[in-house]
């Protein structure tokens, strides 16, 4: 799984930064309100975020149609208190379309890690990105917050300002903006950050895409779980509708979902489970 790393701070449950290493297999234990399900709602927030294409804000907290509702900024804020920020990142091992030239960029075993710092309006609770950091090969970009712009942001590579700026679009997005001057071709600079921008956005949205959030699970396991034909697109407040989801996924295509097949199998083997032919009502 590309998705090696997960970066929080001052969200939820978890106060000073931390980053917290990701595996195919990654569990996190831990007491009551000790940060688990705070973990697992950074992720999902982050993905949720990309997913919803008709959204425009940085991050998605709440929505219709979000995968888990974590309320308004102020809500999931560790500190409580509208003037502070809270920060959300990924690490990236070989991302997919990574196409970037600069030789710092190139000269390493590609790697993407991002940073983005969210603060909010203190009346309305708008989300907007204040600054962000990003580590590409052993290239170091960072993004600030122009004074009195909404969404511009000065860029940074290395220590070294560019000579343009970004704009955050919704989504996470940090799109590099290219000004043409005189009919002119943009600076090799620019292109470098136009590029670097671009496989950024589609890493991000590649690997975010492919996260799913299954959880979480509060019931005990049951002898029988009742469907009635529901495509539910989220697990519920108590994972009361994972088993039609599991269902939906099983049966629109078996071969596309051998992980699924496989676990079917195993449980009709050992009486955990058992295959019904659906009966008409009349």
């Amino acid at each position: 799984m590309p998705i090696d790393k997960l970066i929080i701070a001052n969200f939820k449950g978890i106060a000073d930064r931390q980053e917290f290493e990701i595996r195919p297999i990654t569990i996190f234990c831990g007491p009551n309100s000790s940060g688990k399900s705070s973990c697992i709602h950074a992720l999902a927030a982050m993905a949720q975020t990309v997913k919803l294409s008709a959204s425009q804000v940085p991050v998605v907290l709440d929505d219709e149609y979000a995968q888990v509702h974590l309320g308004r900024f102020k809500d999931v804020v560790h500190s409580q208190s509208i003037t502070d920020a809270f920060s959300l990142g990924i690490g990236l091992n070989k991302p997919s379309y990574m196409f970037t030239r600069t030789k710092e960029e190139t000269e390493t075993e590609p790697s993407l890690q991002i940073e983005i710092e969210f603060k909010a309006k203190s009346a309305a609770q708008e989300i907007y990105i204040n600054s962000a950091s990003m580590q590409l090969g052993k290239a170091h970009y960072t993004f600030a917050k122009k004074q009195g712009s909404k969404t511009e942001l000065t860029v940074t590579r290395n220590g070294e300002k560019l000579p343009f700026s970004a704009a955050s679009n919704g989504r996470l997005g940090l799109r590099t903006q290219i000004a043409f001057e005189n009919n002119k071709d943009p600076s090799k600079d620019a292109l470098d950050a136009y590029i670097m921008s671009e496989s950024v956005s589609q890493s991000l949205n590649r690997e975010l895409r492919r996260t799913l959030y299954l959880g979480p699970f509060r019931q005990g396991p049951l002898r029988r779980y009742p469907t009635r034909g529901s495509q539910p697109t989220e697990v519920g407040a108590a994972g009361e509708a994972a088993v039609p989801m599991l269902a939906n996924e099983f049966s629109k295509s078996k071969t596309k979902h051998p992980n699924l097949k496989g676990g079917f199998k195993y449980e009709l083997q050992h009486g955990l489970t058992r295959r019904e032919t659906p009966r008409g009502v009349s």
